[in-house]
């Protein structure tokens, strides 16, 4: 109904249907069903902590069923794929299935596209098999390593008889000559799938080096030209942060240093798997989760508040922001973030990046770039400098929104990220040129759900 959360609409329907009063209520992933011209996207829930007595619902008797016998039911064979995933270690996965008029799973109508649980690489590892038999490693020098991810992936790739070879040169805010270099090794390697590892720029990086592994005549202009196919070889992904949702979209920011910019290239790159594992940043310092949980704030934010926002979109961001309420207090270092908080900062890092895969950021994203790309102001930081403004101007919307992920007001929002990323003061010409870059493109000034100009944007920029 209007106005409702997912989670507020699931329990509406759980009292209406069956007479139970869900007590607890864990989110568990994202179903994406298509047949007969149909095109369906469902939520899924678990709870194990409820009150009431069962009720007759319009199919009939209701009775219990013990969680090991449901798959001897006369079960419909799309049910039989997924429901596994919900009696284990499984904390988010998105699938997809699609099936004939007759209801019938479709070959090849299964896919499982991110999967997110303990040891998700080990266990599903062998998946990767479908992508290829030579796979490029594009990692950055530190996080994959650390975290164990780049062990974890060379193991199974061992055992499952792929081929690799390792490319670990990608900076934070990749170049586009990063791309072609990583490029000119995959195909010394005679490479047919990419696998990323690590934070935002190496997934990035991942999907544009794919691109032009299948483009391999090009040169690295071919990266921002428009109107060319988006055809690409095969891409795994495994975030070590939990900031970008890189993982679950098909956008690819680069910097392009001759001209002194950053922005997404005009292809779409959609990952063929990725691997999200929460046990990775038990390496990550303290800061990098702190800045990168804000992007994925930002991501989730941005999403809703946007032109191009869809009822599809909102239920990603509002989901997020209710999971990334939870994380609140682990991101301000109020308290130790336990292996449930850890999961829920990869999974509502994910869910911003589902959101943004169909919305695109919005007026803070666009401002940072200049930041990044001149002071090398780490993303997060930039992000949030202009986050808190941008709300702002939003009005009743954004306040109530913000109040969805624990904020009373924009005020608030902006202790707690000024608090947690620390950005220090900011060069009154650099936000000017911020500004002027961001002023004189129609299409980004389009997203923002308010008349936005120069001067709005000053404002949103503190001037």
């Amino acid at each position: 109904e209007s106005e409702e959360t997912p989670e507020e609409c699931v329990r509406r329907e759980v009292l209406e249907e069956t007479g139970l009063t869900l007590n607890a209520l864990s989110f568990r992933g994202v179903i994406h069903f298509s047949g007969s011209g149909q095109e369906e996207e469902m939520f899924v829930y678990t709870s194990d902590s409820f009150s009431g007595t069962l009720i007759e619902c319009r199919e009939g008797e209701l009775s219990w069923i013990p969680k090991d016998k449901i798959m001897e039911l006369n079960l419909w064979e799309g049910d039989r794929r997924f429901l596994p995933l919900l009696f284990g270690e499984n904390a988010f996965f998105s699938f997809s299935l699609r099936y004939d008029k007759e209801g019938r799973l479709l070959p090849e109508g299964e896919e499982l596209t991110i999967l997110q649980e303990k040891g998700a690489v080990r266990t599903y590892g062998e998946k990767m098999k479908r992508c290829g038999s030579r796979a490029l490693l594009v990692t950055g020098r530190n996080s994959a390593r650390l975290s164990g991810a780049l062990a974890d992936v060379k193991q199974v790739l061992v055992e499952n008889g792929i081929h690799h070879v390792l490319f670990d040169e990608v900076e934070e805010n990749p170049s586009t000559d990063t791309i072609i270099r990583a490029r000119e090794m995959g195909i010394m390697g005679g490479c047919d799938f990419v696998i990323g590892i690590g934070g935002g720029s190496p997934m990035d990086a991942a999907k544009a080096i794919a691109l032009m592994l299948r483009h391999h005549d090009e040169e690295k202009s071919f990266l921002y030209e428009k109107g060319n196919d988006s055809d690409a070889l095969p891409v795994v992904l495994i975030p070590t942060t939990c900031g970008t949702g890189s993982e679950a979209n098909s956008v690819s920011v680069l910097t392009r240093r001759e001209r002194r910019t950053k922005g997404s290239i005009p292809y779409r790159v959609q990952p063929a798997l990725a691997f999200s594992d929460e046990t990775y940043l038990l390496s990550a310092p303290q800061s990098v989760i702190r800045i990168t949980a804000v992007d994925a704030l930002s991501h989730l934010l941005e999403s809703y508040l946007n032109t191009r926002a869809t009822e599809l979109s909102r239920a990603y961001a509002m989901q997020g922001l209710l999971t990334w309420r939870r994380i609140k207090d682990v991101v301000s270092g109020r308290r130790e973030a336990s292996e449930k908080d850890r999961a829920d900062l990869m999974t509502a890092s994910t869910l911003g990046g589902m959101a943004i895969a169909i919305t695109g950021t919005c007026i803070p994203h666009a401002l940072s770039y200049t930041l990044t790309v001149e002071e090398e102001v780490p993303h997060g930081v930039a992000v949030g400098y202009f986050l808190p403004r941008f709300i702002r101007e939003t009005g009743e919307e954004g306040q109530l929104l913000l109040r969805t992920a624990g904020f009373f007001d924009p005020e608030e929002l902006q202790g707690f990220v000024s608090a947690v990323t620390k950005p220090g003061s900011m060069e009154k010409d650099l936000l000017l040129k911020a500004v002027e870059t961001v002023a004189v493109n129609p299409e980004k000034l389009a997203l923002a759900t308010f008349p936005a100009d120069r001067s709005v944007l000053s404002r949103i920029a503190g001037l």
